[in-house]
């Protein structure tokens, strides 16, 4: 009776801070914070960026990429199949979705986690049976945005011509149409090439300034993810000693902490 009372006690506790949240969310503080944020020279490009990918992956006609025989070996495991051979011939966003084991195949890399994810994520939002691509295209473009976001933050001048010229340079350069397709698409491209951005950028910030415990984290699963999602370059992960390397020499990061973190690493890639 006492342990019924007081699950009972807490259901309302747990209620009024659900209510709370989104006051918290729109405070002054936090508003006032966001805006800052967002009138800056990264808050400019990552909004750059973000409208690109609307424009290409959102708004009819969707730019993607056809199968060439590639999707199979992580379709399977990400518990997707196809509804008809048309599929060759043309690029296409809407998917089936079955009961899966997640890596029943063997195929178990970042890339085929990002596809399950999505998938998760397609079921609760969207439809159980039908799968949209572009909520994988979603996880890459945010992995990508946040990328550039500490690319320019770590890499602006006080020169706003400076600023200008090297956004308008990541713009042409990172949303080439040779590639960019490949982040709406099942191809593992689009998990290595989101992901190499996102490491880029964490990496310039870890390495030029004092990093948080966030930059941190961030650094260790852009790694592991652009590692992780292919088999060959599981070969390259020694090279991210390059970037771990120099943050030892930064007196408020625990070592024991960044040697965990390369056997985690070296773990997942294994």
């Amino acid at each position: 009776m006492k342990d019924q009372a007081k699950t009972n006690t807490k259901i309302p506790i747990l209620l009024q801070k659900i209510k709370q949240l989104p006051k918290k969310i729109f405070r002054k503080e936090v508003f006032d914070a966001f805006l800052k944020k967002l009138f800056t020279m990264e808050g400019f490009a990552v909004v750059l960026f973000a409208c690109m990918f609307l424009y290409m992956f959102w708004i009819k006609p969707f730019v993607s990429v056809a199968d060439n025989g590639d999707f199979a070996r992580v379709m399977f495991p990400a518990g997707l199949y196809k509804f008809d051979e048309v599929f060759w011939d043309t690029a296409q966003i809407e998917y089936g979705i079955r009961l899966t084991i997640f890596g029943g195949n063997g195929y178990i890399t970042s890339h085929a986690f990002c596809v399950y994810v999505a998938r998760f994520l397609n079921i609760i939002f969207h439809s159980p049976f039908v799968f949209d691509i572009r909520f994988l295209s979603a996880i890459y473009c945010t992995a990508t945005l946040i990328g550039i976001y500490y690319i320019v933050q770590t890499l602006k001048q006080k020169s706003k011509i400076f600023n200008i010229l090297m956004i308008a340079l990541m713009w042409f350069v990172l949303c080439d149409g040779g590639y960019i397709p490949y982040l709406n698409s099942l191809y593992g491209e689009g998990c290595s090439y989101s992901f190499l951005i996102m490491s880029i950028g964490v990496s310039l910030k870890v390495i030029t300034k004092q990093p948080t415990k966030k930059d941190i984290v961030l650094l260790f699963v852009a790694l592991i993810m652009f590692f992780g999602s292919k088999l060959q370059y599981t070969l390259l992960c020694p090279l991210a000693l390059l970037i771990l390397i120099p943050l030892y020499r930064h007196k408020k990061l625990e070592k024991k902490q960044l040697r965990n973190g390369f056997l985690v690493l070296l773990i997942f890639n294994l």
